[in-house]
């Protein structure tokens, strides 16, 4: 037994290091060039891989795992933790998209700037920036985590692993490269979410048999959370759309307002199933295992899987992890060249480009150091 556990952990290492390889060499192939690639791939990206983008940035590793557990806890309802999602998007097309596209701006700040002035964007800026370093500092925790368990290596080592592996997808791809491998690490991550569906609904016999097993309220809209929390939830959620840095930064990256708004409207369109997929999944191991920790509602399916499926789908976790980092490192780098270092310094634009990636790498070091400032705390 220990043989065969011993040779499932060196596939999925194996997995993970060719994926990481691979992806590697695809970011040098699809890499940045220009400033104007940098941040807005020049204006060039086809509205559906914009769609697959802003997905992967609300559909990460956390909520993957997140919505699962707390669908072990609370039912069906908890799906809504990625529905609102769905909404955002929905919304966000509908009422903001053509105005921040035709601002012409690629941060919240400098659009913020036309109307309310430089001191009210570099306020704005810096607040975002803190924000969105202290959301870095989680990814790298979290995802630290998983990796850890994966590769079967320190947490601290585990950070390194994702400080490095998305600072270079990130300082080479830039929005043009990150958008184009980001498609390689959702499909993973999609189809790793199905075979996690596929197993658990081998394993209870379909949906029925859970029903009839399982409290009423599981397959209730509101479950066990209630009214005010999905409340809470959805406009959290739409909130976070609405003032996300990366948002109106994939948005700028399209050919038109209207491709923008297109991009938005499949984001919602690809959330959409997500959500039922990963609740769906939670109640499936509160059936079959009610009294395990909900913490492993989804993981405990990839003891249930063949080998190469496990890896697979350990895999499709990892590279979540990666996109989640990327593209938020992004969103900051975006913020201090465009706000800061372009408006006082003036650089040209090869200067621009060579400082951006200067700036990237600080970005990257400054969460893994909170994060061992944290830990010997």
């Amino acid at each position: 037994m220990q043989a065969l556990l011993n040779g499932e952990s060196t596939l999925i290492v194996t997995m993970i290091i060719a994926y990481i390889a691979f992806t590697s060499w695809l970011t040098l192939k699809l890499r940045s060039r220009t400033s104007d690639q940098f941040m807005t791939a020049s204006r060039a990206m086809p509205a559906v891989v914009v769609g697959v983008l802003m997905m992967s940035e609300f559909v990460g590793a956390k909520s993957t795992v997140g919505t699962a557990q707390e669908a072990f806890q609370s039912g069906m309802a908890a799906g809504w933790a990625v529905l609102g999602a769905s909404i955002g998007f929905l919304l966000f097309g509908m009422l903001m998209v053509k105005k921040l596209y035709n601002s012409g701006e690629y941060t919240i700040s400098a659009a913020i700037a036309q109307k309310y002035g430089k001191s009210t964007m570099l306020t704005v800026s810096v607040i975002m920036i803190y924000a969105l370093l202290l959301v870095n500092v989680g990814n790298y925790v979290s995802g630290a985590a998983a990796i850890a368990t994966a590769l079967h290596v320190s947490l601290p080592v585990a950070m390194c692993i994702i400080a490095v592996v998305s600072t270079f997808y990130y300082v080479f791809g830039g929005l043009k490269g990150v958008a184009w491998v980001t498609i390689l690490h959702s499909a993973f991550k999609v189809v790793g979410i199905i075979i996690i569906f596929a197993v658990a609904m081998s394993l209870t016999g379909g949906i029925a048999p859970i029903q009839a097993k399982l409290p009423a309220y599981y397959f209730s809209w509101d479950g066990k959370i209630g009214f005010a929390t999905i409340f809470a939830w959805t406009f959290g959620t739409v909130g976070a759309i609405f003032s996300t840095q990366f948002i109106v930064q994939a948005i700028a990256s399209t050919p038109s307002a209207d491709e923008a708004r297109k991009a938005t409207y499949y984001a919602a369109a690809f959330c959409l199933p997500l959500g039922f997929l990963l609740a769906l999944i939670g109640v499936a191991a509160k059936y079959l295992y009610p009294d395990m920790n909900s913490l492993y509602a989804l993981p405990v399916f990839l003891e249930k899987m063949p080998p190469l499926a496990s890896a697979f789908v350990t895999t499709s976790l990892v590279a979540s992890i990666f996109v989640s980092v990327c593209t938020v490192a992004l969103a900051i780098a975006s913020l201090v060249v465009r706000d800061f270092y372009v408006p006082y310094w003036k650089p040209s634009p090869e200067r621009e480009l060579k400082m951006t990636r200067v700036f990237s790498i600080v970005i990257a070091i400054v969460p893994l150091c909170s994060c061992s400032s944290f830990r010997r705390s």
